[in-house]
């Protein structure tokens, strides 16, 4: 992932953070079924995206290919500001790669469970961003709006002055996964909901804590530099 923030092997108690997280949420049992293959449900989400590739402006599409290929801390950079550079803070890069690892874990194992063929899988007039590395029955939940609400969430609580902003960025960053044709809504909706209780786990972990605190302390000394309250 750019700026380094993921892969934590190496570091033993960070991956039993996640494992133990992951573990400890279930989110098969959490999230509720996709709509069924042949389903109205479905019938209307892939009208909706029909729609979305009629309507959908270039920029729009460009847009929502950078988020394709940055499935990562650097989506929330321009919405951070000019006060926090990632890539100085050693300390809150480490909670973000350990909250990004989690997030992709809970995701990937959702997607295992409910195996949702992906939209462009049963249409292929819905297409935008590519597919060559996306498993074809992989849409349930989306990974990004997974990992991204939940990178939105833990940021809100280390810059709470940028909070507003981060979780808009986070809703734009779900709807681009639409715009992209990757997802059907009820796939960014599961996300949502996964990435927040992902964040919610990370923040309140007792095996996370120090390294919260960590970065909490780095983000506060950061906004002090800058002179932001």
């Amino acid at each position: 992932a750019a700026l380094g923030l993921s892969a934590l092997s190496g570091n033993a108690w960070a991956n039993e953070a996640v494992t133990s997280i992951v573990k400890a949420l279930d989110p098969v049992k959490t999230l509720p079924p996709p709509p069924a293959p042949g389903s109205a449900e479905e019938a209307a989400e892939l009208d909706e995206l029909r729609g979305i590739m009629q309507t959908r402006t270039s920029e729009q599409l460009a847009k929502a290919t950078w988020d394709d290929a940055h499935e990562d801390p650097s989506a929330f950079i321009e919405a951070l500001g000019p006060t926090y550079d990632l890539k100085a803070l050693p300390q809150t890069a480490k909670l973000l790669s350990i909250t990004e690892d989690t997030a992709e874990a809970a995701a990937g194992r959702s997607k295992k469970y409910f195996k949702r063929l992906r939209p462009y899988r049963i249409d292929n007039s819905i297409n935008g961003c590519g597919a060559s590395g996306d498993s074809p029955n992989s849409a349930y939940p989306s990974g990004h709006a997974t990992i991204g609400w939940s990178l939105a969430v833990v940021l809100a609580d280390l810059a709470p002055e940028r909070s507003e902003i981060l979780l808009a960025r986070a809703l734009d960053y779900n709807q681009n996964r639409m715009i992209c044709g990757s997802h059907f809504r009820r796939d960014t909706e599961a996300g949502r909901t996964l990435g927040a209780l992902v964040a919610q786990d990370i923040l309140l972990a007792p095996e996370v804590k120090a390294q919260l605190d960590a970065a909490k302390a780095e983000m506060a000394a950061a906004r002090a530099k800058a002179g932001v309250r």
